[in-house]
């Protein structure tokens, strides 16, 4: 399970490191883009498959300067149906010119290179891990996607897979206009989305 917490805390079960305001960062231009990083954004989900029933939330909170870059907070919440435990993680996103979406963690200083939001089908790349590995993330693009009771066109998968880890495959779907859809992994767990607020606009599913 060790992918599913490094490479995306939206999906997972705080860290504080914002600048002097919260301006929108110049990480890139999401807005019209299958990423839309807008403070105050934020994207609901439920656990996949049933009966196992986790409920998580993903927001966009405010903009953080680490090592001389500007990143977004994103702050994931995740609670199990019945339990009183809630999960809380905190990841840093920033976007740059080409596309490139970039994650870290506060505290640890290496960068996955997670996304190219302009890539086309088919491509592939790698990208360096805080474990010191090689994570190989490969691009496809998804005609129609079912989510809920609802299809969404031209959607975009990410799939990871780092070859020392065991049934560690993963795969981020990004939705138009929308982002964060869905995500499911080699060992048969996921969520999908049920509610997000992107950009002034509420999308149900």
């Amino acid at each position: 399970m060790k992918l599913h917490y490094l490479i995306i805390a939206l999906f997972a079960l705080s860290f504080s490191a914002c600048s002097d305001d919260d301006k929108e960062c110049d990480c890139g231009n999401p807005s019209d883009s299958y990423l839309p990083l807008r403070i105050g954004n934020y994207w609901e989900f439920e656990s996949l498959p049933e009966p196992s029933k986790m409920y998580m939330r993903t927001e966009v909170t405010r903009t953080a300067d680490l090592d001389g870059r500007t990143y977004y907070e994103l702050i994931s919440t995740s609670q199990v149906e019945d339990e009183n435990t809630n999960y809380r993680d905190t990841t840093y996103y920033r976007v740059d010119s080409r596309g490139y979406v970039y994650t870290r963690k506060k505290n640890v200083a290496t960068e996955i290179n997670i996304m190219r939001l302009f890539g086309n089908n088919g491509d592939q790349w790698t990208s360096e891990t805080s474990y010191d590995e090689e994570a190989v993330i490969t691009l496809s693009l998804v005609d129609d996607l079912a989510i809920g009771e609802k299809n969404i066109d031209d959607c975009k998968a990410y799939s990871f897979d780092i070859e020392q880890w065991a049934d560690e495959e993963y795969t981020i779907y990004l939705a138009p206009g929308i982002g964060f859809v869905k995500n499911f992994s080699g060992w048969g767990l996921g969520s999908q989305l049920t509610k997000a607020s992107v950009n002034g606009k509420v999308y149900t599913f």
